[in-house]
């Protein structure tokens, strides 16, 4: 089950379903930190600038519940000075692990959970993000989520670790 069922248009993809969107229905905060709040063993995200208070909480609350979480951020995020939020993330022991691209900007926005759900669209996880039109997209069939746990794996493999 999507996180953010009840919202959102549904659209069938080559027999594949996909919920679409826009911030106008409903925020992608509030759709992550719904899907943060399912997880129960993992939280795989890309993601290129984090300064959302709301969704730290709720990656701090999976932690607790003994998730796993991976995060991939913008090397810039980290180099600037800007990664309050993430830097605070990986100096939790255990089980989080925060790495930078090394590459070019890391534009993508990609959240996986429990390696069943994708969360992807335009959306940066930024205050300033709120007041803009973003786009959603949530996934829940097999061969889409498969599809983009091995983009993030690759993502994974090239960063490095901080």
């Amino acid at each position: 089950m999507l996180p953010s069922e009840g919202f959102g248009k549904w659209w069938g993809l080559a027999d594949r379903s996909v919920e679409i969107t826009l911030s106008s229905e409903r925020s992608p905060s509030d759709a992550l930190t719904e899907a943060f709040a399912k997880a129960e063993r993992s939280i795989d995200a890309a993601v290129y600038k984090f300064s959302l208070r709301t969704i730290f909480v709720a990656l701090e609350e999976a932690l607790g519940r003994g998730v796993a979480v991976r995060l991939v951020v913008d090397k810039r995020l980290i180099d600037l000075g800007t990664a309050g939020f993430t830097r605070r993330l990986a100096k939790k022991k255990g089980r989080v692990t925060v790495r930078k691209w090394p590459g070019d900007k890391l534009h993508a926005k990609l959240v996986i959970i429990d390696d069943r759900q994708v969360l992807t669209g335009s959306y940066n996880w930024t205050k300033s993000a709120e007041n803009n039109t973003e786009l959603l997209l949530c996934f829940d069939e097999s061969a889409s989520v498969g599809r983009f746990s091995s983009l993030f794996e690759d993502l994974w493999k090239d960063a490095e670790e901080l």
